[in-house]
């Protein structure tokens, strides 16, 4: 035993390295724990927007549909609770469009870049260059309440967190 080791009944040091080094050759020699991903198959779907047809390659069972070309600069979309979908967008709007989702509202003017919208607790979550930013919302009418939040700020951020949102009262 060498002066760095502590003596513990019933505990060997050795014996625990051992078996520790002997588990990870047998990890790396037989592989076990890893799965291979399956390959994807695609297929071709055309798809019309604005008068072209657009040639897009998919994975296979999906399709890819237009719902709607009213839109300014949309980004990410996510799905809320009463199968609403919300979408931010480079034009500083966040939308909500319900189903069949042909007809967007401009729920709010966040100003920024609001690239991503999520709704828990009825609260509404917006993602934006500088942070994160929360507000009151009633997922049926689509009210927002009238104080936001900060809820993180992003660091490097150069626009102000606290900036004021615009409730849109459904216009476009």
């Amino acid at each position: 035993m060498d002066g760095n080791s502590i003596a513990r009944p019933g505990f060997s040091i050795c014996a625990n390295r051992t078996a520790l080094a002997v588990g990870w050759l047998l990890l790396a020699l037989f592989g076990i724990g890893q799965a291979e991903p399956l390959p994807l198959e695609y297929h071709e779907q055309g798809l019309v927007v604005d008068g072209q047809t657009v040639i897009v390659r998919i994975a296979r069972g999906l399709k890819l549909e237009l719902l709607t070309n009213r839109l300014r600069e949309p980004r990410l979309m996510t799905f809320g609770a009463r199968d609403e979908l919300l979408i931010g967008s480079k034009s500083g709007l966040i939308y909500r469009l319900t189903p069949p989702y042909t007809e967007p509202q401009a729920l709010a003017h966040v100003g920024g870049y609001p690239h991503s919208a999520a709704v828990r607790d009825a609260e509404l979550f917006v993602a934006r260059t500088n942070g994160v930013f929360a507000i009151g919302y009633d997922p049926t009418t689509g009210a927002l309440a009238d104080k936001t939040r900060p809820v993180a700020e992003l660091p490097g951020a150069t626009a102000a967190v606290a900036s004021p949102w615009v409730p849109m009262a459904g216009c476009m």
